[in-house]
């Protein structure tokens, strides 16, 4: 099942900006979610509002971050959806082993004030993501 998402804050900046319009997908089986995809997700915060986040960590991983640059398993993360943003805030340095049935999830625009993800929540457990955005539609079509 398909449905058209607006977005309804600056979290994702600069892959997507307040009231862009989404195509996504329902999420029918774990094995769809691969890192870098743009994910909605009920956040415990406020389970009956959705969330949008870019997956960075897999289930069974090691995510380090030392001074803003992400490793995954000892390598480091190419980021390139964020663009010039800085990358340190929030993310200055931790380690995280992500759990079986769990992921690691951020906003592309990490200064952000108020921004909640992963660094805050620690990894999310796979069942709160409910969709993948696919397209954005509007303003004009971009992939993801």
């Amino acid at each position: 099942m398909i449905r058209i998402a607006r977005i309804n804050n600056r979290s994702m900046e600069p892959t997507l900006r307040n009231n862009d319009l989404v195509i996504t997908s329902l999420v029918t089986n774990e094995k769809e979610l691969k890192r870098g995809q743009v994910v909605l997700v009920r956040l415990g915060f406020e389970p009956e509002k959705l969330s949008i986040k870019r997956i960075i960590g897999l289930q069974n991983e090691t995510l380090e971050v030392h001074f803003g640059q992400i490793h995954i398993n000892g390598s480091p993360l190419s980021e390139p959806y964020i663009g010039n943003l800085p990358k340190s805030q929030g993310l200055e340095q931790f380690t995280w082993n992500i759990p079986e049935g769990h992921i690691f999830l951020l906003s592309d625009f990490r200064n952000f004030p108020n921004v909640v993800d992963s660094r805050t929540l620690g990894p999310i457990h796979i069942s709160k993501i409910t969709e993948i955005a696919r397209l954005r539609i509007w303003p004009p079509l971009k992939f993801f």
